[in-house]
């Protein structure tokens, strides 16, 4: 998921600057799920 996540948040980067704030919801939420997940693991 969070691989196809960075894929669309590059075309958003290069599509419109609108959909900076939206990427950076996306970016914290993939970084908090991330480290969640990293925890659970260990």
């Amino acid at each position: 998921m969070i691989l196809g996540d960075r894929a669309g948040l590059h075309n958003i980067i290069t599509g419109s600057s609108s959909g900076k704030s939206r990427l950076l919801m996306l970016i914290t939420i993939n970084l908090f799920t991330a480290r969640q997940l990293t925890c659970y693991r260990r």
